[in-house]
């Protein structure tokens, strides 16, 4: 039987400007190149599940302009379901990226069309929710409405990925109502005061959100890899070695990975390699969605370095 995903958050088209230096305050530099590309961390994780060969629904909100028309399009093309995508009059949302030529990037949202999708529009596709095995969501449209969502998807028994970005304070619902959450190491930071720099300091974080609600934990640890942490065990997956060009998005890859791995092979240790695969090979070309890899380069890598693994720091 098809597995369902569904991925409820948000859809932006990103303006990347690179730079050799990251600009100072109050000073003008050149940019060494410009790109416009599909960004969003929904619709990222959604393109990244789609190349993987998931069935995959987008649920999301873009303005009546041609940023949104655009992307429509491209979804189409894609062949990702576009039934819960909700127009509106007013900007889709952009995000505005700096991206230094030593891989980091700096990034401001402008978030237009996504934080007027509401609840009510999200119920009224409940045809697509009721089918889906899985559901990712993230922080980019209103919180409150991700919170109610999160609710009602937990009462309807289907499993949840929560993408805690942008970083903000979280009340413990949020935590509660959440299957996995997958913070990266900033974000987790900002949700517990403490910086998981090595294994004291992770397992020191990650009680800190045990204790506010969180069952499953997966702290996104960038070129070092992944640590998975529940109230059993505690895991570290490394990352797979590459050639980065651009970071965008692997955040979001990392996120489609492990959800497609624990919804197809139900098993955290293939669900770990599987993200951190799909995070790795996605930071090999500039932009987001374009470099977002299928399932055969994916196993491909896997194959080459198997001896990679997870492994038990309990």
């Amino acid at each position: 039987m098809t597995n369902n995903y569904i991925v409820i958050g948000s859809i932006n088209t990103d303006l990347i400007s690179t730079v050799k230096n990251f600009t100072k305050p109050g000073e003008t530099v050149t940019s060494t190149s410009f790109t416009k590309i599909h960004g969003g961390k929904g619709a990222n994780q959604c393109v990244a599940l789609k190349k993987l060969g998931a069935n995959t629904y987008m649920i999301g909100s873009i303005g009546n302009d041609i940023f949104g028309k655009e992307y429509l399009n491209e979804f189409r093309n894609l062949k990702i379901n576009t039934e819960g995508i909700h127009i509106v009059e007013c900007s889709t949302g952009l995000a505005i990226i700096e991206s230094e030529e030593n891989s980091s990037n700096r990034i401001i949202l402008v978030s237009g069309a996504n934080h007027e999708l509401n609840i009510s529009h999200i119920l009224k596709k409940e045809n697509i929710i009721n089918d889906a095995n899985i559901a990712l969501l993230q922080l980019e449209i209103d919180p409150k409405v991700t919170l109610e969502t999160l609710k009602m998807l937990k009462s309807k028994n289907i499993t949840t990925i929560l993408d805690p970005a942008p970083a903000i304070e979280l009340t413990n619902d949020f935590f509660e109502n959440s299957d996995f959450i997958t913070p990266n190491e900033t974000e987790t930071e900002i949700l517990t005061g403490i910086y998981p720099s090595d294994n004291d300091s992770v397992k020191k974080a990650a009680e800190i959100l045990k204790n506010k609600g969180a069952n499953n934990i997966i702290i996104k640890a960038g070129k070092k890899g992944a640590f998975y942490i529940n109230r059993k065990e505690m895991l570290f997956m490394p990352s797979y070695p590459v050639n980065v060009v651009d970071t965008t998005a692997a955040g979001d890859s990392f996120n489609a990975g492990f959800a497609f791995g624990i919804t197809e092979y139900k098993d955290i240790a293939r669900a770990l390699k599987t993200a951190c695969s799909v995070a790795s090979l996605s930071t090999t070309a500039l932009g987001a969605q374009s470099a977002m890899p299928s399932l055969d380069k994916v196993e491909e890598l896997i194959k080459k370095h198997d001896d990679i693994n997870v492994l038990d720091i309990s």
